[in-house]
């Protein structure tokens, strides 16, 4: 994805997969599954990649 879209598209669209998180987390509470160690981690680096890609619209270093 990276070499497809390039960097600020795959920071753009961590910010709308993190918007969706909160689904996926009520998902899992509604099934009363935990979280996996693979699950936390993808989530800590979509969380990082969105950060990153906020950071860059409002510094204006990302454009659409």
């Amino acid at each position: 994805m990276l070499y497809g879209a390039g960097l600020q598209y795959l920071l753009l669209s961590a910010i709308v997969w993190e918007t969706g998180f909160w689904f996926f987390y009520q998902g899992k509470k509604e099934q009363q599954r935990p979280f996996t160690i693979v699950e936390k981690i993808t989530w800590l680096a979509i969380t990082l990649m969105a950060l990153a890609g906020i950071y860059g619209l409002v510094s204006g270093t990302i454009n659409f």
